[in-house]
C-alpha cells in the first residue's frame, strides 16, 4: 500500500482528479456570482457583504489553485489553499447543521 501512495502516476492522477474538480466547481459561480452570494448568505456564516465579497473572491481563489494543481506549478502552496478552502466548508457547515438551519444548496457545484 505505501508503495502505491508513493507511486509518481497515483500523485498525478490524484491532482489532476481534484485540481479538475475545483475548476469544475468555480465555473458556475464565476458566471453567476448573485447565485451563488444567496447560497453563502443563506448559510448564515457571515453577513450580507461578506457573503458578497466571498461569493465573488473564493470561486477565482478555486479556479486559480485548481489550475495550479492540474498545471502542476506550486503544487505544495496550491494543495494548501485548497485544504484551507475545504476546512473552512467543513466548519461552515458543522455550524450550519448545528444550528439547524436549512439550505437548499451547498454551492458546492451546480
Amino acid at each position: 500500500m505505501s508503495g502505491l501512495l508513493r507511486s509518481p502516476r497515483v500523485h498525478l492522477l490524484l491532482r489532476l482528479v481534484l485540481g479538475g474538480f475545483f475548476v469544475y466547481a468555480s465555473l458556475d459561480k464565476i458566471w453567476d456570482p448573485a447565485a451563488f452570494a444567496k447560497i453563502v448568505y443563506q448559510w448564515q456564516v457571515v453577513g450580507p457583504v461578506a457573503s458578497n465579497l466571498a461569493a465573488v473572491t473564493l470561486p477565482w481563489i478555486e479556479l486559480l489553485a485548481g489550475l495550479l494543481l492540474v498545471a502542476g506549478v506550486w503544487k505544495r502552496e496550491s494543495s494548501l489553499v485548497i485544504a484551507l478552502l475545504l476546512v473552512v466548508f467543513l466548519v461552515a457547515a458543522a455550524s450550519v447543521i448545528a444550528r439547524g438551519i436549512d439550505v437548499e444548496n451547498c454551492g458546492c457545484v451546480s
